[in-house]
């Protein structure tokens, strides 16, 4: 029998030369489900940190994935995917 798969939304920020952090926005039972959630964090990600979503650096796809930037430099950059995982897997949350 098949295991169920499941969409995870993952997040990492880091800055230059620091730690990157990842962070798990949540697991879901369908694809639309963790688009929205990813399109919710991208979105709440901007505002927080004062970026315009249409800044040249940063960019969102439609279906899985976002990267946000200061800018060319990147002196810090914050990203978001979904990750398909398989429901008896134990997901590793660590870096």
């Amino acid at each position: 029998m098949a295991n169920k798969k499941l969409y995870a939304v993952t997040t990492i920020y880091q800055e230059q030369g620091g730690r990157a952090t990842k962070a798990l926005i949540g697991v879901f039972t369908n694809e639309e489900k963790a688009a929205a959630a990813l399109e919710n964090a991208f979105h709440k990600a901007c505002d927080s940190m004062g970026v315009e979503e249409l800044n040249g650096y940063s960019h969102f796809t439609e279906s899985d994935s976002f990267h946000i930037c200061d800018g060319k430099e990147e002196t810090w950059y914050y990203d978001g995917e979904i990750e398909e995982v398989e429901e008896d897997s134990v997901y590793n949350q660590s870096l």
